[in-house]
């Protein structure tokens, strides 16, 4: 297992298994200092059906509430290791995430 920590601070595990890889993340703490710390919103996870599908496409999961923007949790496979991104003006880019794993927002 391996963790991985965005420049945001979004903590994204990593499990790499016999047969795929999964991906999991913890949403961040709502409260930090007050009486609630450490109380987390939620948090999700996903795994690659095979190990093939991992190294062919990476493992991803998406989360969010409704109407508010969802995140985009990534790892890119090693063959790819970028990803192609837009932006709300339609300007695209290719980008080659650090650690192999993307953590992004869309409205």
């Amino acid at each position: 297992m391996r963790e991985v920590i965005t420049p945001s601070g979004v903590r994204v595990w990593i499990t790499p298994g016999r047969h795929g890889v999964c991906i999991g993340e913890v949403d961040r703490e709502r409260f930090p200092g007050g009486p609630l710390s450490g109380l987390v919103s939620g948090g999700g996870g996903s795994c690659s059906s095979t190990l093939a599908q991992a190294e062919a496409h990476g493992a991803g999961l998406t989360s969010g509430r409704p109407g508010a923007p969802t995140t985009l949790y990534q790892v890119v496979p090693i063959a790819h290791p970028t990803i192609t991104i837009g932006s709300r003006g339609g300007h695209r880019r290719t980008i080659r995430p650090p650690d192999g794993v993307y953590v992004g927002r869309q409205s």
